[in-house]
């Protein structure tokens, strides 16, 4: 009876340390390609000193139309992409992306896009010397920095002041 006891306190344990270290996604926006959300626990700053660039993780949920853009897009890029069913096989990505809110510039770190399963279907972590790109209005990067801005104020986050870094 202790061993069974014990196991499931042990159980319970478990799945409150797997359930703390979970992303909180928070819905940003939808359109005909993707609904996107960025996770409220992994707002932070690049560094300390500058206040201004924001780290966020972001996860794009892809419809048919939206698998098949972003793996077009990552062969234009000259990304290596593998033989795949864009359609049938990438239903999401998670994403690294650095946000200048004083300057309105985006740039993504890193992406992984997976398959509805979970598995990796292909990762870039190697973006280069990836250039910041203009947000432009309207656009998602212009949802993204509002709604953590917005987040932020109604929840009284103080990511602008926040002392732990993400690099």
């Amino acid at each position: 009876m202790k061993r069974v006891m014990f196991s499931t306190v042990l159980l319970m344990f478990a799945f409150t340390v797997i359930g703390f270290a979970s992303p909180a996604w928070q819905w940003v926006t939808s359109d005909q390609t993707a609904s996107y959300f960025f996770d409220k626990n992994s707002i932070g700053y690049k560094t300390s000193a500058d206040k201004n660039i924001v780290i966020v993780n972001v996860k794009e949920k892809y419809s048919k139309e939206g698998s098949e853009k972003v793996i077009n897009e990552a062969r234009a890029e000259g990304f290596s992409v593998p033989a795949v069913d864009a359609a049938a096989s990438v239903e999401y990505s998670t994403n690294k992306i650095e946000l200048d809110l004083a300057q309105n510039k985006v740039k993504t770190l890193s992406s992984i896009l997976y398959d509805k399963e979970g598995r990796v279907v292909f990762k870039i972590t190697d973006f280069g010397k990836a250039a910041n790109i203009d947000v432009k209005s309207d656009s998602f990067e212009e949802k993204l920095i509002n709604g953590i801005r917005a987040y932020t104020i109604l929840n009284k986050v103080d990511v602008y002041n926040n002392s732990n870094d993400i690099n």
